[in-house]
């Protein structure tokens, strides 16, 4: 036994003090609920307490999304159904228009409420969105839905894009025109060839119905020039024809034919005079429009004036000399008829014509001149600019024939002059901008043509693959709801049984717990005792000492 080291205290001292450690514990444990009440209680219990409540709070979160999940997929359903509907009524428009029974302007008022159907699709493909993210143009990309804690447990898919282009319920969306040569074209009179508008009431396609990619705007002699109810005939080569000369081609027998080239746009009726001098040359010349009533100069100082210059009629002065038929003096009469051109809007495919061809009769004050050339109620129709004086000088004077053969009879070319032009086109789809944002919007013009019986048939078919498409995309969301209120039942049951195991873990076995209570807090209590008792025991030693 020793006075300087009290090492019974020590020793019990330390006991109470672990005694105290897990009193403390039990004591946390009861009154929290939870076995686990720090991270030095029970590490490992901790980490796979801690662990499942990850698990616990993805599911509860995934459980949620599948909310929101399924009011995505309604939006987009709603809307599916919307176009749906359309398309049934758009069917019902081209089953209309396909009966026989149908005139034209039943036809373009079908046609009109079609376009206004096509563009009502596109506007609730462009309008129909969730949370800013546009559901039906095609440009969402992967849709990827969690339905779950971990990483992968997600429902993967993609809704198509169902604008009327896609869906091919839409007219081409043509974009511009230009002729295959230019250069050949303005040599034949034409330039700056253009679209022509765009649908209304009257007008339900302007071009956009030249779904082909080769057309041509020819350009043929409508009437030709006539002189006394006969076209004009030609001598000589066609170099005489020139429309920059004066001089007409020689012709044995008085004023030749051929000599007279008449431009003018009018038919007229001129009365012209021809004496000869003394030398049985060319003397005074006149003429008369009013029927004989007077006359006036047409030939001074070696040119010709007034109609017999004006209007390009040119007259041979090189053989008019008296003879056995002809006096010093004759009086001709010129019952002139003017020329015209036609212009018309050819498939070169196919070789078919649109509309009626568009006639210019004569050179008018104003020879430049824009003109629609075609059908713009069928859609093929282009706006053309052309030059009269030109075209005119293609036709019946040979410029630039485009291979066509020249008729030196008659004076104009036995065929058309073809010039071609091609049509490009342009998408009608939306377009995926910077971040997955719509950078073009869908769009569409025009609906199917249901002007003919050709059109409207081809019209019920496309619907119906249109039909089909929407129909398979309604069917997919509707799938996808169905994987999602199946994947939220999943889920719940899931956490709900985690939480059980997790509650296994963290939760206090207050029975347990009691029991250790009551036995800490007599060890603490006999503790307490010792460490009194031992305390003593320096204390009596010294009774030992004298």
């Amino acid at each position: 036994m020793y006075v300087s080291s009290n090492l019974g205290a020590a020793q019990a001292a330390g006991y109470l003090q672990g005694t105290s450690s897990k009193l403390n514990n039990t004591l946390a444990q009861l009154s929290s609920g939870y076995s686990i009440t720090s991270a030095a209680a029970n590490p490992a219990r901790l980490a796979i307490s801690q662990q499942m409540q990850t698990q616990i709070d993805g599911m509860q979160q995934a459980y949620q999304n599948a909310g929101a999940d399924t009011s995505f997929l309604q939006t987009a359903d709603g809307a599916l159904s919307q176009i749906q509907d359309i398309l049934q009524s758009m069917y019902s428009l081209a089953t209309r228009s396909a009966s026989s029974t149908n005139v034209g302007v039943d036809r373009s008022s079908i046609q009109s409420q079609m376009n206004q159907y096509t563009k009502e699709i596109n506007s609730i493909t462009n309008q129909t969105a969730f949370n800013t993210k546009n559901l039906l143009d095609g440009v969402l990309g992967n849709v990827n839905l969690a339905i779950g804690a971990n990483p992968g447990q997600e429902i993967a898919f993609q809704l198509g894009a169902v604008d009327a282009t896609s869906l091919g319920v839409a007219g081409k969306q043509v974009s511009s025109a230009a002729f295959g040569s230019p250069s050949v074209a303005n040599a034949n009179g034409l330039s700056e060839l253009a679209l022509y508008g765009e649908s209304s009431t009257t007008n339900p396609y302007g071009s956009n119905n030249l779904t082909d990619t080769n057309y041509s705007v020819t350009v043929s002699a409508a009437q030709e020039p006539m002189l006394n109810g006969a076209p004009i005939s030609v001598t000589g080569s066609t170099a005489a024809l020139d429309p920059s000369s004066s001089t007409a081609p020689t012709t044995a027998g008085g004023i030749a034919a051929g000599g007279v080239r008449y431009t003018g746009s009018t038919a007229q009726q001129i009365l012209v005079k021809v004496a000869t001098n003394s030398t049985g040359a060319l003397g005074a010349v006149s003429y008369s429009t009013n029927g004989g009533a007077s006359y006036s100069s047409a030939y001074v100082s070696g040119s010709y004036v007034g109609p017999l210059g004006s209007t390009g009629v040119y007259l041979n002065g090189a053989d008019i000399t008296p003879n056995a038929t002809r006096g010093a003096t004759d009086t001709y009469t010129l019952n002139l008829k003017p020329a015209s051109v036609s212009l018309q809007l050819v498939n070169t495919n196919t070789g078919t014509a649109y509309g009626k061809a568009v006639t210019r009769t004569g050179l008018p004050a104003n020879p430049t001149q824009s003109t629609l050339v075609g059908d713009p109620t069928s859609g093929h129709a282009v706006s053309v600019l052309f030059n009269s004086t030109d075209v005119f000088l293609a036709v019946f004077y040979g410029i630039d024939g485009a291979g066509a053969t020249f008729n030196a009879t008659t004076g104009a070319l036995s065929t058309p002059i073809q010039n071609d032009f091609a049509v490009s086109y342009k998408e009608g789809q939306a377009a995926r901008g910077a971040g997955g944002t719509v950078s073009q919007a869908a769009v569409a013009l025009t609906g199917l043509s249901v002007m003919s019986y050709s059109s409207a048939s081809k019209a019920q078919e496309a619907i119906q693959a249109a039909l089909t498409q929407v129909s398979s995309e309604r069917a997919q969301v509707g799938s996808l709801m169905d994987r999602l209120r199946q994947a939220a039942q999943d889920v719940q049951t899931g956490r709900q049984n985690l939480r059980g195991a997790q509650a296994g873990i963290n939760n206090a076995n207050v029975a347990q717990a009691s029991a250790k209570l009551a036995q800490q807090q007599v060890l603490q209590q006999a503790g307490v005792a010792m460490v009194a008792t031992a305390d003593q025991t320096p204390a009596a030693l010294l009774k030992l000492l004298p």
